[in-house]
């Protein structure tokens, strides 16, 4: 069973593998999108007390394991591509594997947990919120080829320059960024 850090990465992941394919790429894209629709689900499964709200769990159960299922058909597809990174896709292919066994214990009303505290919840949407913008970050980062904090101040303009600079380092820390330069003159670049 995965935890939150391991979808977390599987997302960082898949998005490292396609980042070969061009732009305009509609696979790249629906790749891309489910990746984020999964983990958003994963994220939102996390905040439900299934006893009080069993219908509400089984339908993003549901939806999940649907996004799940086109989310491996599409990996299936890329398997003949030289573009996808063939070492990421076996790897991306299993965990996805994994979360279908995640979601169909929930469905089926197994593994039943006690009602998450109002904080567990408020943090995993936090934890959701900033997952959510490290993916945007790299796509901008592709964009730009090299950020700066302050460029990003311009794209998340309620956000600290503290803050900003925090999800750089986490994603210099994950291997997906490296910093360049130094003091004020500090830039962000995807590694190659």
């Amino acid at each position: 069973m995965l935890d939150k850090e391991q979808v977390i990465k599987l997302t960082l992941v898949l998005y490292k593998m396609t980042e070969n394919f061009p732009d305009k790429e509609p696979l790249k894209q629906s790749l891309r999108e489910k990746a984020n629709l999964i983990l958003e689900s994963y994220f939102l499964k996390q905040n439900f007390d299934l006893k009080d709200q069993r219908k509400t769990i089984n339908s993003l159960a549901k939806r999940a394991l649907l996004d799940i299922k086109q989310q491996k058909d599409f990996l299936l597809s890329v398997k003949a591509s030289p573009l996808a990174n063939q070492a990421y896709l076996e790897v991306i292919f299993k965990a996805y594997g994994d979360l279908i066994d995640f979601f169909q214990i929930q469905e089926q009303g197994q593994g039943e947990s006690k009602p998450k505290k109002r904080k567990a919840e408020n943090n995993s949407t936090v934890i959701l919120k900033e997952k959510v913008r490290h993916l945007k970050i790299i796509e901008l980062l592709k964009q730009g080829k090299t950020l700066q904090v302050g460029d990003l101040v311009k794209h998340f303009p309620k956000l600290s320059k503290r803050t900003l600079r925090r999800d750089f380092e986490y994603l210099v820390k994950q291997g997906v960024v490296k910093r360049v330069g130094g003091n004020s003159a500090t830039e962000y670049v995807l590694r190659g």
